[in-house]
């Protein structure tokens, strides 16, 4: 094929092979993509958090000891009250990771499906909460991450955190299901590796 048609089976094609490397990697399986989504919301997350809460990351845990260190030493604007609360909030949530991974076992996809339900189920709390309460904590306002946290600040900065929080929902939804449906198909890339 030559001209515009050749060309564009050829952007087909290439599409075609990233969808299905992201969706059906013999030793991954869908965690790639899975993963990648759970990237971008990690960033919306963040962004509504820090942009909205009072400068308090919810999903990456080391800005929160840079912060607490921060607040520490009387540097205005950052809550050691608030950094402290994420990262107790980050340990409640190891722990019950560990208590997944003692239920389910090694299994990629069931710990995929499990991890993301409980994900969405604290995102759509945090979504009723910000819709219940109006904009909470607008007083404060101010590769995968890079555009969760650009979709997120976005949502945030010109419509609201409201919106920024559907988003991170919507997202977590889509994994859950992709999630589930993974869960559900045998394959290698469920169990993984021996080192």
């Amino acid at each position: 094929m030559t001209g515009a048609k050749g060309d564009a089976e050829q952007r087909k094609g290439t599409a075609h092979a990233l969808l299905g490397w992201l969706a059906d990697d013999p030793a991954y399986g869908p965690l790639p993509g899975l993963l990648l989504v759970l990237t971008v919301v990690t960033g919306v997350v963040d962004a509504v958090s820090i942009l909205s809460l009072g400068r308090v990351f919810v999903a990456n845990m080391t800005g929160n000891i840079v912060f607490a260190a921060f607040a520490v030493v009387g540097a205005p604007g950052f809550s050691l009250a608030a950094s402290l609360f994420a990262v107790g909030g980050f340990l409640v949530g190891a722990y019950l990771g560990g208590s997944i991974i003692a239920r389910t076992g090694p299994d990629r996809g069931a710990l995929l499906r499990a991890g993301t339900a409980v994900e969405l189920a604290g995102a759509g709390v945090a979504l009723l909460i910000a819709a219940v309460s109006g904009a909470p904590g607008t007083s404060h306002g101010t590769l995968g991450l890079l555009v969760g946290a650009a979709a997120g600040a976005s949502l945030t900065l010109r419509v609201s955190p409201l919106s920024a929080l559907a988003l991170a929902t919507a997202l977590l939804a889509a994994a859950a299901i992709g999630a589930a449906a993974a869960a559900r198909r045998p394959g290698e890339w469920r169990t993984p590796p021996r080192p």
